[in-house]
């Protein structure tokens, strides 16, 4: 067994680099057994048949990709344009995802790409702090609903004069219900 005779003579363990994997080291113990430190993601990767650490820093590629120096699974990200903004690949299986229009060319920053602009500014973010799509739809039921708790707080009925100035009050402002409501005290009294 490799590694078993010099951690013998040694006293000390000794790794097994013939049962390296790409999430584990083996080691021969000086008392003739091994022993194995299990990771839980990988720790090396194989480039060129050699070992090499994993290195999720990412550099533009010579086709105009982005990818990370070495992941036990192929990835590249999009270096702006209409193709893939991710590809996958694993096993000899692939999976690639697609942006709907151009994506921008990234910013990067060790192991981060940034996508400056990828998604239209939207105003303030929602109740979960993410931006969400909103249409007439979504704005006009979020509206609907807050005057509906504004009234049920003022305990009468809000007149069309009221909501056409809250409306525009709050049009085009890209804000969500709880804005909305807080506009409403603020115009109402306070609620």
């Amino acid at each position: 067994m490799q590694g078993g005779r010099r951690a013998a003579r040694t006293g000390k363990k000794v790794e097994v680099t013939s049962a390296r994997g790409e999430s584990r080291d083996v080691f021969a113990t000086p008392e003739g057994h091994l022993a194995a430190r299990e990771y839980l993601r990988p720790v090396r990767t194989r480039s060129d048949g050699e070992w090499v650490a994993i290195d999720t820093r990412l550099a533009a590629t010579g086709d105009g990709s982005v990818e990370p120096k070495a992941t036990s699974a192929g990835s590249a990200f999009s270096g702006g344009g209409d193709g893939p903004l991710v590809r996958l690949e694993r096993a000899g299986r692939s999976l690639k995802f697609t942006w709907p229009g151009d994506v921008p060319k990234p910013t990067l920053e060790g192991a981060t790409a940034t996508y400056a602009d990828i998604l239209p500014d939207k105003g303030e973010l929602d109740d979960d702090g993410c931006h969400a799509p909103r249409g007439n739809q979504a704005e006009n039921k979020e509206f609907n609903d807050a005057l509906k708790k504004i009234e049920s707080e003022l305990g009468r009925k809000i007149t069309p004069a009221e909501r056409q100035t809250l409306h525009h009050r709050v049009s085009k402002q890209g804000y969500g219900y709880h804005r909305i409501v807080e506009e409403g005290r603020g115009l109402f009294g306070g609620c």
